[in-house]
């Protein structure tokens, strides 16, 4: 995950908690978002996340998308994520 930030702009950007994988398939969920939930840490543009699919998660293809907390909730560009068995 990469943010452009506006000059000026540093504070941490949140991308959600337990939920922040919007759109996910049943079973799959965001795995590393940490105490505070899954952030852009301040003076920072990039973050590494990965997508953990349950065994219970059906196979297929899928655009999922993440939220800020910042500007009223931008939104990313839709992610594909696919799941092989």
């Amino acid at each position: 995950m990469r943010a452009e930030r506006e000059e000026g702009f540093t504070t941490e950007v949140s991308l959600g908690n337990e939920q922040a994988g919007r759109n996910l398939p049943f079973g799959s969920f965001v795995d590393n978002i940490g105490l505070n939930g899954l952030l852009i840490r301040e003076n920072e543009s990039e973050r590494q996340f990965f997508i953990t699919a349950d065994e219970v998660t059906e196979p297929g293809r899928r655009m999922f998308f993440l939220t800020g907390n910042v500007d009223g909730g931008l939104t990313t560009r839709p992610i594909v994520l696919e799941v092989t068995p």
